[in-house]
């Protein structure tokens, strides 16, 4: 497991903030922080997907 912060790692993958991730996925900052802390894999599925999202959202307009 890795010692990065969530918050780096949303940073690093596109988003503004750890924040973004939370209004994006509509779960808890709680939520999301204990994913990343427990379930790496899972918190960098959603990290993804809400990437993804958040791209094809920008590219069409």
């Amino acid at each position: 497991m890795t010692n990065t912060k969530p918050s780096q790692l949303c940073k690093s993958a596109g988003l503004k903030s750890l924040a973004e991730l939370v209004a994006l996925s509509g779960k808890p900052d709680s939520t999301i922080r204990h994913w990343a802390k427990t379930d790496p894999a899972f918190f960098n599925i959603v990290l993804q997907g809400v990437v993804a999202i958040k791209n094809n959202n920008t590219d069409n307009g």
